[in-house]
Protein backbone atom coordinates (compact mmCIF):
# COMPACT_ATOMS: atom_id res chain seq x y z
CA UNK A 1 0.00 0.00 0.00
CA UNK A 2 1.42 3.50 -0.63
CA UNK A 3 0.42 7.01 1.45
CA UNK A 4 -1.80 8.78 -1.03
CA UNK A 5 -2.66 12.03 -1.06
CA UNK A 6 -5.62 12.86 -3.70
CA UNK A 7 -5.49 16.36 -5.39
CA UNK A 8 -8.17 18.09 -7.30
CA UNK A 9 -5.92 21.07 -8.16
CA UNK A 10 -2.99 18.59 -9.06
CA UNK A 11 -3.09 18.49 -13.01
CA UNK A 12 -0.99 14.91 -13.09
CA UNK A 13 -0.57 11.71 -10.99
CA UNK A 14 3.16 11.80 -9.16
CA UNK A 15 4.96 8.73 -7.25
CA UNK A 16 8.51 9.14 -5.54
CA UNK A 17 11.33 7.61 -6.58
CA UNK A 18 11.11 4.75 -3.64
CA UNK A 19 7.87 3.88 -4.87
CA UNK A 20 8.96 3.61 -8.82
CA UNK A 21 12.04 1.48 -7.45
CA UNK A 22 9.75 -0.69 -5.26
CA UNK A 23 7.67 -1.03 -8.66
CA UNK A 24 10.71 -1.64 -10.96
CA UNK A 25 10.29 1.89 -12.69
CA UNK A 26 13.40 3.27 -13.97
CA UNK A 27 14.46 6.14 -16.25
CA UNK A 28 15.05 5.41 -19.89
CA UNK A 29 16.04 7.39 -23.05
CA UNK A 30 12.32 8.06 -24.30
CA UNK A 31 11.56 9.09 -21.20
CA UNK A 32 10.34 12.66 -20.51
CA UNK A 33 11.39 15.38 -18.34
CA UNK A 34 9.13 18.42 -17.04
CA UNK A 35 9.59 21.10 -14.18
CA UNK A 36 6.40 20.87 -12.38
CA UNK A 37 5.26 24.28 -10.95
CA UNK A 38 2.41 24.84 -8.02
CA UNK A 39 1.71 26.63 -4.62
CA UNK A 40 4.47 23.85 -3.21
CA UNK A 41 7.08 25.05 -5.42
CA UNK A 42 8.87 23.56 -8.41
CA UNK A 43 10.21 20.31 -8.88
CA UNK A 44 11.80 17.96 -11.46
CA UNK A 45 9.96 14.86 -12.98
CA UNK A 46 10.21 12.25 -15.45
CA UNK A 47 7.30 10.62 -16.70
CA UNK A 48 6.90 7.17 -17.15
CA UNK A 49 4.32 5.88 -19.74
CA UNK A 50 2.96 2.41 -17.66
CA UNK A 51 0.68 -0.45 -18.69
CA UNK A 52 -2.03 0.03 -16.23
CA UNK A 53 -2.73 2.45 -12.49
CA UNK A 54 -5.48 0.59 -10.39
CA UNK A 55 -6.70 2.61 -7.00
CA UNK A 56 -9.48 0.21 -5.61
CA UNK A 57 -11.85 -0.32 -8.40
CA UNK A 58 -10.81 2.49 -10.75
CA UNK A 59 -8.58 1.05 -13.62
CA UNK A 60 -6.71 3.32 -16.67
CA UNK A 61 -4.88 2.13 -19.35
CA UNK A 62 -2.47 2.92 -20.57
CA UNK A 63 -1.63 5.75 -18.51
CA UNK A 64 1.32 8.27 -17.91
CA UNK A 65 2.85 8.66 -14.63
CA UNK A 66 5.62 11.09 -13.30
CA UNK A 67 8.49 9.83 -11.04
CA UNK A 68 9.63 12.62 -8.45
CA UNK A 69 12.95 12.41 -6.38
CA UNK A 70 11.26 15.02 -4.05
CA UNK A 71 10.46 13.98 -0.62
CA UNK A 72 6.28 15.23 0.00
CA UNK A 73 6.71 14.84 4.16
CA UNK A 74 3.90 13.20 5.74
CA UNK A 75 4.41 10.21 4.49
CA UNK A 76 2.85 10.65 1.25
CA UNK A 77 4.46 8.84 -1.21
CA UNK A 78 2.18 9.80 -4.55
CA UNK A 79 -0.32 12.23 -5.74
CA UNK A 80 -3.01 11.37 -7.67
CA UNK A 81 -4.45 14.21 -10.02
CA UNK A 82 -7.31 14.83 -11.88
CA UNK A 83 -5.63 13.08 -14.84
CA UNK A 84 -6.59 10.12 -12.99
CA UNK A 85 -9.55 11.05 -12.06
CA UNK A 86 -10.86 12.06 -15.64
CA UNK A 87 -9.48 9.02 -17.45
CA UNK A 88 -11.30 7.06 -15.17
CA UNK A 89 -14.87 9.05 -14.36
CA UNK A 90 -14.37 8.98 -10.18
CA UNK A 91 -16.54 10.10 -8.06
CA UNK A 92 -15.25 12.09 -4.73
CA UNK A 93 -17.92 10.88 -1.97
CA UNK A 94 -17.10 13.36 0.62
CA UNK A 95 -19.34 12.35 3.24
CA UNK A 96 -18.49 8.77 2.90
CA UNK A 97 -14.87 10.14 2.20
CA UNK A 98 -14.42 7.50 -0.24
CA UNK A 99 -13.48 7.32 -4.06
CA UNK A 100 -15.90 5.77 -6.39
CA UNK A 101 -16.54 4.68 -9.71
CA UNK A 102 -19.06 6.85 -11.70
CA UNK A 103 -22.70 6.22 -10.38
Amino acid sequence: MVNTLLDTGAASSVITASVADLLSIYPEPTDSLRRLVGIGGTEWVYTKHIDSLQVGSLHTAPFEIEVSGSDYGFGIEAILGTDFLLATGAVIDLKNLMLAPTL
